[in-house]
């Protein structure tokens, strides 16, 4: 049959490596290659390389950008704290910052904008990627070390970390065994309007559902800080009229 249909190459091809199976050899609680949700696979035009010089905590980072330090803050997710100038270090706060350390330190990353530039301390908001491995901000998410924390108009992602996070949360990895935690942030903080509607939400705080005046609320009902306020705050949780709530 050889001599006249010819013998192609019996090697059987080889299959492509996954974009995760390159990853860095990190002490991971979840496996970056068996990760469950999908990311966007192209690079979009606005994402600009950098290269991380300095890893602040688990969610922050200082990065060269075009020959200048900047501080970037990831978007869309909260890590516990372990520098807050107010509060105590919080459960899985160190594992977070060390777990980031390992991820970004010293690497190339593309950093990739939403809406908002920067915060109202100066950082830049960004989505944090690295090529073969993915988005740092997911990684962080899908392994326990983080939550969702999202702010309109900032959700390019959102969907992503949400169901990240839900994985997460229902298979016990990382804070959502170490830590107690009552449910994920996305089922007691809708993230957007389309979440509220329905619900006995109160419409001068467009990020989080919180229940109408009255009764009167404060800060310590409040699970997540730092979100939008519209007036006339009617529980009074933006003390400093900024329209930011619980600056705690």
């Amino acid at each position: 049959m050889c001599l006249f249909l010819g013998c192609a190459d019996s090697a059987v091809p080889k299959n492509p490596t996954s974009a995760t199976a390159s990853a860095p050899q990190i002490q991971h609680t979840k496996e970056l290659s068996s990760s469950p949700t999908q990311v966007r696979t192209f690079t979009p035009d606005t994402r600009e390389p950098a290269l991380v010089s300095r890893v602040i905590d688990g969610d922050t980072v200082e990065v060269n950008l075009n020959g200048n330090l900047q501080t970037v803050r990831y978007i869309g997710i909260d890590t516990p704290e372990t520098k807050h100038p107010s509060k105590p270090i919080e459960c899985f706060g160190p594992e977070a910052s060390q777990f980031n350390e390992e991820l970004v330190a010293g690497k190339q990353v593309l950093l990739e904008k939403d809406i908002t530039d920067r915060d109202r301390y100066g950082r830049l908001l960004r989505y944090v990627w690295i090529e073969e491995v993915g988005l740092v901000n997911q990684i962080l998410v899908e392994n326990g070390y983080a939550r969702v924390s999202t702010y309109p108009p900032d959700v390019e992602y959102e969907s992503l970390l949400i169901e990240a996070e839900s994985l997460a949360q229902a298979d016990g990895i990382g804070r959502w065994s170490a830590c107690s935690e009552p449910s994920p942030s996305h089922v007691d903080r809708p993230v957007s309007g389309a979440r509220q509607r329905g619900a006995n939400c109160s419409p001068y705080y467009p990020t989080l559902c919180v229940p109408p005046f009255p009764p009167d609320l404060d800060c310590d009902a409040i699970e997540e800080p730092h979100f939008p306020v519209l007036k006339p705050d009617p529980h009074g949780l933006d003390a400093d009229r900024d329209g930011i709530g619980c600056e705690r």
